[in-house]
C-alpha cells in the first residue's frame, strides 16, 4: 500500500472516530442517510404502495436499475436492513434473487446475488418481495420503543409507527456486511495485454455502535495490479479505494447528520465527497439540506484539499396517500480549485411514478465562473430522462434521451492527459431511444430497443438490439434460453452481432451454469472477416450454506490481433 494513501485511510477513519465520541448521544428515529457507489443515479425515496404481504415480508417496487444495483421504494421505515434477501418478480415470474446492501429512511439498495436466467433483467416497476431477516418490522430490536409515555433514550423505532410494548433494551453493536476475494487474469496471445488483478473488498454497516444511534457504514477495495494494461503508472502495485466510509446519527424529527466520505444519495451528481450532510425534514413533504467537503484526489481517491465544495439543496416527497409517487431533489453546487471559483451549477434528480407507468429525470446546467476556455454562459452539462409505459396485454413502451458534455472547469482540465484538450470539452453528445418489451404468456419474453446518436465525435446511424428469452428447458423448470441481435456501426464496421446464451440451475438451484457463444456478420473489416465467432464463455456459480457465495469464469475472445482468454475467480462471505 502506498504510504500516502495509508495516511489517508488513517486520518479519514481517526476522523470519523472523533467525531462518532464527541457528538455520540441518544436518539429515536430513523432518518435517510445518504451514499451510493460510483456512476449511480440516485435512489427513490417515495413510499411504497399498499400491498398485502406474509408476514416477515415486504413488497416494494424497482424504481431504479443502474450497474451498481437496484434501487427499491422500501427503506427502514418498513423494517429493511443490510442483509435482507428477496425476490424480483417480472410478471409473476421470479427472474433473480437478491439482497439489501445499502438502506436509508425510505429506499434501498439491492444486490443481484443470481440472475434466474441467462438474460433476465431486472426493469423499472418489477415487484420485489424480501424477507426480514429478524421477522416482522416491529420485532426488530431497532423499531420498539417502551410502553406508556416513558421515551426510551436508546431505542429506535420507524417515523409514525405506533409504539409496541416491550421490555427487552435493543441490542447494540448490529454489524452486517461482506468480504470478498477476487482474481482476474487475462493472457494475451501476443503479451500485449497480459495482466493479473487480485481484489480483496468489504462493505458492510455496523449499527447502533456502543448502545448509541450512530451507524457506521464502509466499502473499500484494496487490489494488487500486475501488467502494463493495469499498473499503476506502468509499475506494478497496491491500490486502495475507499468508496465509502462515513457515520451517521439519526435525529429525532427523521432528520438525520452525515460525516466521512460518500456520494450524497440524493444528488449523485456532486460525486465523492469527504465532508458531511445535514438534511433536516420540515414536514413529511418538505425537506433541505446542506453538503459541504472536499473533493478526492480524481485519480487514486486520496485525501486532497484542492477543491473545496458546497451544496444547498430541497427536496420534496409526495403524501404516502396520494396515487402519484414523487421524489425530487434540486440543489446549487458551488466549488473552488487551489482557492479559484471553479464551478456553479444547477443540480436537479426526481422520479414520478403513478401505477404502473414511471419516469426518471436528472439535469445538470453549469454557468461559466472559472473562466472556461471553450464554453461561456450557461450550458446543459447532464441531461437524462427514461419513460417507462405499460399499455396492456404484457407490453411496456420506453423511451429515453440522455446527453452529456464534460463541464468545462479548471479541475477537469488539470485532470485530463497532456493533449489537446480543447477536443475533450465540445458540445457533447445525444442518444434517443425508443423501445418496448413483451411477455408471451409465462415462458416467452422479447424486447427491442432502436437508438441514435448524435454529436461531433459519433457516427450518427440507428443502432438497434432486440432480444428473445424462452423460460423452461427439458428437466429444468427455471432453466433458459436466449438469443439477441444487435447492431454493430462505428470503427470501420457494419454488420450484425449476435449472442446465445444459456442458464441451467443445478442441485435446486445451488449451483448455476451459463454458457455463451458471440458471432457477428457483416462487410469486411480490416480487422475481422465477413463471418466470425467473436468469443465464447463459461461461468458457473452457486452458494455454500446461507454465507459464501463463489464463482468461477472463462472466456475466450477470437478475432485477428485481439485473440485473448481470461479466467475469473470469486469467494464472498456475508454475516
Amino acid at each position: 500500500m502506498p504510504p500516502s494513501l495509508s495516511r489517508s485511510a488513517r486520518g479519514l477513519i481517526l476522523v470519523l472516530s472523533l467525531a462518532a465520541v464527541a457528538m455520540g448521544a441518544e436518539g429515536e428515529a430513523i432518518a435517510p442517510s445518504a451514499a451510493t457507489d460510483p456512476q449511480s443515479a440516485s435512489p427513490p425515496a417515495v413510499a411504497p404502495p399498499t400491498i398485502a404481504a406474509p408476514a416477515g415480508t415486504v413488497i416494494c417496487f424497482v424504481q431504479n436499475v443502474t450497474p451498481d444495483g437496484l434501487y427499491v421504494n422500501a427503506g427502514r421505515k418498513q423494517g429493511l436492513r443490510q442483509g435482507d434477501e428477496g425476490v424480483v418478480r417480472q410478471d409473476g415470474v421470479d427472474i433473480a434473487r437478491v439482497e439489501v446492501v445499502q438502506v436509508t429512511f425510505a429506499s434501498a439498495v439491492l444486490r443481484i446475488v443470481t440472475t434466474l436466467g441467462a438474460d433476465a433483467t431486472p426493469l423499472p416497476g418489477d415487484v420485489v418481495e424480501i424477507a426480514l431477516s429478524r421477522g416482522e418490522p416491529g420485532e426488530r430490536g431497532e423499531s420498539t420503543l417502551r410502553t406508556g409515555e416513558e421515551e426510551d433514550p436508546d431505542g429506535f423505532r420507524p417515523l409514525l409507527a405506533p409504539p409496541r410494548p416491550t421490555t427487552a433494551t435493543p441490542p447494540a453493536n448490529l454489524t452486517h456486511g461482506r468480504i470478498r476475494l477476487r482474481e482476474t487474469v487475462q493472457m494475451d496471445d501476443d503479451s500485449d495485454y497480459d495482466y493479473s488483478r487480485a481484489l480483496l473488498g468489504s462493505s458492510g454497516t455496523v449499527e447502533r455502535i456502543d448502545g448509541t444511534p450512530w451507524t457506521l457504514r464502509w466499502s473499500g477495495d484494496f487490489e494488487y495490479l500486475h501488467g502494463d494494461s493495469l499498473s499503476i503508472d506502468g509499475e506494478d502495485g497496491f491500490d486502495v479505494d475507499w468508496r465509502e466510509l462515513v457515520v451517521e446519527r439519526p435525529l429525532l424529527d427523521g432528520s438525520s447528520l452525515t460525516l466521512g466520505r460518500s456520494i450524497p444519495q440524493n444528488l449523485p451528481a456532486v460525486g465523492y465527497l469527504d465532508g458531511a450532510q445535514f438534511d433536516r425534514v420540515l414536514d413529511p413533504v418538505f425537506r433541505i439540506g446542506a453538503i459541504a467537503g472536499l473533493k478526492p484526489d480524481r485519480e487514486d481517491l486520496s485525501l486532497s484539499a484542492k477543491e473545496p465544495v458546497i451544496v444547498g439543496y430541497g427536496t420534496v416527497v409526495s403524501s404516502e396517500d396520494l396515487p402519484l409517487s414523487y421524489y425530487g431533489t434540486a440543489g446549487v453546487l458551488f466549488s473552488l480549485y487551489e482557492g479559484t471559483p471553479d464551478r456553479l451549477a444547477f443540480l436537479v434528480d426526481h422520479r414520478a411514478r403513478y401505477r404502473e407507468s414511471s419516469i426518471y429525470q436528472l439535469a445538470e446546467v453549469d454557468l461559466d465562473i472559472g473562466g472556461a476556455e471553450e464554453k461561456s454562459g450557461v450550458n446543459l452539462t447532464r441531461f437524462n430522462t427514461q419513460l417507462d409505459v405499460p399499455i396492456g396485454y404484457g407490453t411496456t413502451l420506453r423511451g429515453s434521451v440522455d446527453h452529456y458534455e464534460r463541464p468545462d472547469t479548471a479541475a477537469e482540465r488539470d485532470f485530463l492527459p497532456d493533449v489537446d484538450l480543447d477536443e475533450l470539452f465540445d458540445s457533447g453528445s445525444w442518444r434517443y431511444a425508443l423501445g418496448a418489451a413483451q411477455r408471451l404468456g409465462r415462458r416467452a419474453r422479447l424486447e427491442g430497443e432502436v437508438a441514435k446518436l448524435t454529436g461531433s465525435e459519433v457516427d450518427d446511424d440507428l443502432r438497434w438490439r432486440a432480444r428473445g428469452t424462452w423460460i423452461g428447458l427439458p428437466g429444468s423448470e427455471l432453466g433458459q434460453i436466449s438469443l439477441s441481435a444487435f447492431h454493430l456501426v462505428g470503427g470501420g464496421t457494419d454488420g450484425i452481432g449476435a449472442r446465445l446464451t444459456l442458464f441451467v440451475p443445478l442441485w435446486e438451484d445451488r449451483v448455476r451454469v451459463r454458457p455463451s457463444l458471440g458471432v457477428r456478420a457483416g462487410e469486411e473489416t480490416t480487422t475481422q472477416d465477413e463471418f466470425d465467432f467473436t468469443d465464447y464463455s463459461l461461468a458457473i456459480d452457486g452458494t455454500i450454506g446461507e454465507a459464501w457465495d463463489w464463482s468461477i469464469a472463462y472466456n475466450r475472445t477470437l478475432g485477428e490481433g485481439t485473440e485473448a482468454s481470461s479466467l475469473f475467480a470469486a469467494l464472498t462471505w456475508r454475516w
